[in-house]
């Protein structure tokens, strides 16, 4: 609480030269957010934390006055300039909320998002405007830390919320999360708006610290695979992704959740052939509307497309040849689940090693032992 204080004094004192001053202020719309969180002290809505920067920074006053009634010298007609200039400082600060590294945490309420911060937090990302110093030519022996706690904070780090990474896009290296500080798909509505899903760094971002020595790749590399559940909005992305992912990557995944979608089902048999090859993957969540399958329209003639079948809608006999699942989810397709599930679910099969072949032996009695390089044993010598 003491540290909370101290921090709201700083944050007013810093902020006092700039509450009437028309001047640009030297902070970032992400410094402004966490100002307006840590001196409430309480959970904002977005539009509170808008009204709460509007009042306290006198630049950005002006600058939605004039962009919205044309200030003192046109007020019906505002300036062009003003308007942009408003509409650029709207998508930055609206972006803020959006990005994961943003240590904000976020309550729903009545489907509306709260958001509050920290006060180690707010450190953090006000370290520069508060002018703190932290010496970074010390280095820190985080390798002679016990594995237990190395693997929490892996945790913190690499693993993200039960909703997993949403991989969207044809761009393998754009992940986002569904929900960030809360463990289910929730989907809330900001100033009479659906709110944006939460995007986190591309992912070779996220995985920057594996290039800092080996044995951080080989601790944390397979916790991040193995740890996470990858969504894909359709099956084609999923197919585009685990194509680009390393095998040896690749491997450690475990838990993988796809849409079927209608209009993408050319290929369907190729994308559930390259999912059939996560050697890890133990569990597997399937989305498909079953109601639309049976029926829906395409093309420009509006055609009936009927699957009453709906067994034989593309691709799903290959989805149902991997084994070894510990678990299935399908959404929306109980006829499906019925067909497949129980097959998914058992072992996959082992393969019987091949017997060695004998060799004869030559004559004379000797031992035929071949050389490594598959070349012939030397006879012995005869008299």
């Amino acid at each position: 609480m003491s540290s909370l204080l101290s921090i709201r004094h700083r944050i007013t004192a810093l902020l006092a030269p700039w509450t009437s001053s028309k001047q640009k202020s030297p902070f970032s719309e992400v410094e402004l957010f966490a100002m307006a969180l840590l001196v409430a002290g309480r959970p904002m809505t977005e539009k509170v934390i808008f009204e709460w920067i509007f009042e306290h920074v006198g630049y950005c006053r002006q600058l939605a006055y004039e962009s919205f009634y044309g200030g003192q010298h046109y007020p019906m007609y505002p300036e062009p300039a003003a308007v942009g200039s408003a509409r650029n400082l709207r998508i930055a600060m609206s972006n803020v909320l959006g990005q994961h590294d943003f240590p904000v945490e976020i309550t729903v309420i009545g489907g509306v998002a709260h958001y509050s911060m920290s006060a180690a937090n707010g450190h953090r990302v006000l370290a520069h405007a508060l002018g703190l110093n932290f010496d970074r030519k010390q280095s820190f022996p985080f390798f002679r830390l016990p594995a237990e706690l190395r693997n929490t904070i892996y945790e913190l780090v690499f693993q993200y919320p039960k909703s997993g990474l949403h991989i969207t896009g044809r761009n393998s290296s754009v992940a986002r999360v569904l929900t960030r500080s809360t463990d289910e798909d929730v989907s809330f509505n900001v100033a009479g708006r659906q709110h944006r899903i939460l995007a986190t760094a591309p992912i070779e971002h996220i995985l920057a610290p594996l290039l800092v020595s080996r044995q951080l790749h080989q601790e944390t590399l397979p916790f991040f695979y193995n740890s996470n559940k990858f969504y894909f909005g359709n099956h084609q992305w999923m197919h585009e992704v685990l194509s680009k992912i390393p095998d040896a990557h690749r491997d450690h995944i475990k838990h993988v959740s796809f849409t079927y979608q209608l209009y993408d089902s050319r290929d369907a048999v190729a994308h559930f052939t390259t999912l059939g090859k996560l050697q890890g993957l133990r569990k597997l969540e399937v989305h498909l509307d079953e109601e639309r399958w049976k029926e829906y329209r395409t093309g420009g003639k509006r055609a009936v497309k009927k699957y009453e079948d709906i067994a034989k809608v593309p691709g799903l006999r290959t989805l149902g040849k991997i084994r070894g699942l510990e678990e299935v989810i399908f959404h929306g397709c109980p006829t499906v689940e019925r067909i497949l599930k129980e097959g998914m679910l058992k072992p996959k099969p082992t393969r019987k090693a091949a017997a060695p072949r004998k060799r004869k032996a030559f004559e004379g009695g000797e031992d035929a032992t071949a050389n490594k390089r598959g070349g012939r044993a030397k006879k012995g010598k005869t008299s």
